[in-house]
């Protein structure tokens, strides 16, 4: 399999065995208010960049019911038109019409028409056209969509939904990956929504978790989603805020052998659905110390998060991930 350089890639899609470092991209913390006035440094990688203009927004229900200031009228794809339900299934998008089922590759150019919560609750919902201008198989994780859209009676050209990721590959610096039936809880964990369409950004973390190796359908349930998305944010708390900033290095490896940390690294982490397990080197090198995340976990939870054993591995069946950094 093709391994990319540090500087252009993320990481190298594979599920086989690789041992290249991943690097965190830019975006706020997830979450707001007084929480973040207790964590200043928790500035990292934001859970999702997905949004129409300013409304920013992860999941769409995909029976037409209000959700997330959203709401779903109809899809159509080329050739067959509106279609009578869509849905996502092991992270890809189908269609259903007159019995007969269409698959992601029938979904390229395909147009969404959707309605969005206006930002003034004087003001009507605005029209908006959704459409999918790429979509890419990829044998080791599932599909990635390109998602753009335009506001009816706003300006002519289409815009990107995702947030720009900097370090992905060519062409893919806009993509997305879908989950299906999920949600999204206030402390960034994921619980089952039936007929849901959670687009996640390879800009944010969820987008990024799948794209390291670890959509929802490979990792098996939520619970180590939601496992694979704190990591993915040096979210050491298990409370949704991130401990890491752009551009900072990590590896890894996992309970299913998809990575393996590279040789040199410094032990940072072991992961569980609430957070970190344990603690050694946080992420953000020169800015904190483990004492620094343990007092600011022990204030946000009341969970004491003890230092790692440099040694520590994935020898604990409650343990997923272990994670390092150089």
């Amino acid at each position: 399999m093709t391994t990319f350089d540090l500087l252009t890639s993320l990481l190298a899609l594979a599920f086989a065995t690789v041992t290249v470092p991943a690097c965190d991209t830019e975006g706020p913390a997830f979450g707001a208010g007084e929480v973040d006035v207790r964590c200043p440094l928790c500035s990292g990688i934001k859970l999702n960049t997905n949004k129409f203009n300013d409304h920013f927004f992860s999941e769409l229900d995909l029976t037409g019911e209000k959700h997330d200031g959203v709401y779903l009228e109809s899809v159509q794809i080329p050739r067959y038109g509106k279609l009578d339900k869509v849905m996502v299934e092991q992270g890809q998008i189908l269609g259903l019409k007159n019995g007969n089922q269409y698959g992601s590759e029938n979904f390229q150019d395909s147009v969404w028409t959707l309605h969005v919560e206006n930002s003034d609750p004087n003001l009507d919902w605005l029209k908006v056209i959704m459409r999918i201008t790429k979509v890419t198989s990829d044998p080791y994780y599932g599909w990635k969509y390109t998602f753009e859209h335009n506001v009816v009676g706003g300006p002519k050209e289409y815009s990107p939904n995702c947030d720009k990721d900097e370090n992905a590959a060519n062409g893919e610096q806009f993509d997305a990956i879908v989950t299906g039936n999920v949600t999204v809880k206030d402390d960034a964990t994921f619980v089952d929504r039936p007929d849901t369409m959670f687009i996640g950004c390879l800009s944010g973390g969820v987008g990024k978790a799948g794209s390291w190796g670890y959509p929802r359908h490979k990792v098996g349930d939520n619970q180590r989603f939601t496992t694979a998305v704190r990591m993915v944010r040096a979210d050491y708390c298990g409370t949704g805020h991130s401990f890491t900033e752009p551009g900072q290095a990590v590896t890894m490896t996992d309970r299913w052998g998809i990575n393996q940390l590279v040789n040199g690294y410094t032990l940072e982490a072991l992961w569980s659905d609430k957070g970190a397990s344990c603690v050694l080197e946080p992420r953000l090198v020169g800015e904190y110390k483990y004492e620094d995340v343990k007092d600011v976990c022990q204030e946000l939870t009341g969970r004491k998060i003890d230092p790692c054993d440099p040694y520590a591995g994935l020898g604990d069946p409650s343990i997923d991930f272990v994670s390092a950094t150089p």
